[in-house]
C-alpha cells in the first residue's frame, strides 16, 4: 500500500471514528440507558445473544405485545423501548425499522389506549408560598450553609422559571461541561433598565440538546423573593474566591453538587413547613408556578415566553387558573 493509499485509509478512519462519536452525543446519557434496556428486552424476546436480522412486521408486533401483557410495561416504555431498537439497527446500517410498519402502529395504539392515564398533580408553587418557604429559610431550619443554598435555589429558580434538571445534578455525578458552575455567574448593571443584574449561562437544558447556550437575566428587585439578592448571599457565604471556577455553582455543605435527591428533600420539608401537602409539588413547581403568576396578573404572553426561554404555546400547559377566572369569563360572555 502507498503513501496516498495509506493516508486515505488513515482519512476514513478517522472520520468514521469522528462520525461514531458524533451519533453517541446525538442521545443523553438517560437516552441511551433506556435504549440499552429496551435492546436487551428485545434480545430476551427474540431468545438471541446479539441482534438477529431485521426483523419481521409480525415480530415487532410481537414484542410490542411481549412488553405490555406479559412484561405490565405502560404505553411510552413500550414506545421508548422499540425506539431503542430501531436506533440499535440503524446503528449497524440497516435503516429505520420502523418506518412503513402501518399494522405495527396501530398496535402501539391499541397500547396507548389500554394504558390508564396517571393522575399526575403538580400544583404551582406562588409567590405566597415562595414568601413562607424563604421566611422559614431566614429563620434557620436546615443550617446556616444549606439555609442560603435553597434560598438562592428556591428564588433563583422561581423568578428563572427554570426546569429542576437545570440546576441540580445527577447523584455522584457533575458535569461542568452541562452544569452550571461558578464561572457561569455574573452580575451587571443594565443601561435600559437602569438595574443591577445577575446573569446565569446555562451550557445546556433540555429546550437545547446541541448545547447553543442561554442566559437567564435575573434583576435586583428588592424584598424578600429578590433572586439577585440571594445569589449574592450565597455566593459571599461560600466565598467565591476560594472556588474554581469550574466548580459546581450549587454545593450542599459537604461541597458535593445538589444533587435531585437532596433538593426534594429540602423542598418536601419546606412544604411540609408551610402547612402543605408536599405530595402535590415536584421539582417541576418553581417553574410551573412563574407561569402561573404572571397570567394571573396580567403579564403578556411574550414576556411569558421569554422569562421561560418557551419557543412554543407549550407554557400555557402549566398554568393554573383558577374556578373564580373561569366564572368569571363565563358570566362575561353571558353577559
Amino acid at each position: 500500500m502507498d503513501t496516498a493509499q495509506t493516508t486515505a485509509v488513515e482519512s476514513t478512519n478517522r472520520l468514521d471514528n469522528a462520525a461514531s462519536r458524533l451519533r453517541a452525543a446525538a442521545l443523553t446519557k438517560c437516552t441511551k440507558s433506556a435504549y440499552e434496556t429496551g435492546v436487551k428486552s428485545f434480545l430476551n424476546f427474540c431468545k438471541k445473544p446479539a441482534l438477529p436480522d431485521p426483523p419481521s412486521e409480525e415480530m415487532l408486533e410481537h414484542f410490542c405485545a411481549y412488553l405490555a401483557v406479559d412484561k405490565c410495561l405502560v404505553y411510552a416504555t413500550v414506545k421508548l423501548y422499540l425506539c431503542g431498537v430501531r436506533n440499535a439497527y440503524i446503528e449497524r446500517g440497516y435503516g429505520d425499522i420502523l418506518k412503513d410498519k402501518h399494522r405495527l402502529q396501530l398496535t402501539l395504539r391499541g397500547i396507548r389506549k389500554q394504558t390508564p392515564a396517571p393522575a399526575r398533580v403538580r400544583l404551582p408553587i406562588s409567590s405566597r408560598l415562595l414568601h413562607s418557604m424563604l421566611n422559614s429559610l431566614d429563620n434557620g431550619l436546615f443550617g446556616y450553609h444549606v439555609d442560603k443554598l435553597i434560598a438562592c435555589v428556591l428564588s433563583v429558580g422561581w423568578f428563572g422559571a427554570m426546569r429542576c434538571g437545570e440546576f441540580v445534578s445527577p447523584r455522584g455525578y457533575f458535569d461542568e461541561n452541562k452544569g452550571l458552575c461558578m464561572e457561569d455567574v455574573t452580575f451587571h448593571r443594565d443601561a435600559v433598565a437602569g438595574r443591577r443584574n445577575v446573569r446565569l449561562h446555562l451550557k445546556f437544558s433540555k429546550s437545547d440538546p446541541y448545547g447553543a447556550g442561554v442566559d437567564i437575566l435575573l434583576f435586583e428587585i428588592g424584598g424578600n423573593l429578590c433572586p439577585y439578592r440571594r445569589m449574592r448571599e450565597y455566593l459571599d457565604m461560600r466565598s467565591v474566591g476560594k472556588s474554581s471556577p469550574k466548580s459546581p455553582l450549587f454545593v450542599n455543605a459537604a461541597g458535593s453538587a445538589l444533587c435531585r435527591a437532596e433538593y426534594l428533600h429540602f423542598l418536601n420539608t419546606l412544604l411540609t413547613a408551610a402547612g402543605v401537602d408536599n405530595k402535590l409539588y415536584n421539582g417541576h413547581s418553581l417553574r410551573r408556578g412563574m407561569a402561573t403568576e404572571c397570567c394571573n396578573r396580567g403579564i403578556s404572553d411574550a414576556v411569558i415566553g421569554q422569562m421561560g426561554r418557551w419557543k412554543s404555546d407549550s407554557y400555557k400547559g402549566y398554568i393554573e387558573n383558577p374556578l373564580n377566572a373561569v366564572c368569571q369569563a363565563q358570566m362575561r360572555l353571558a353577559s
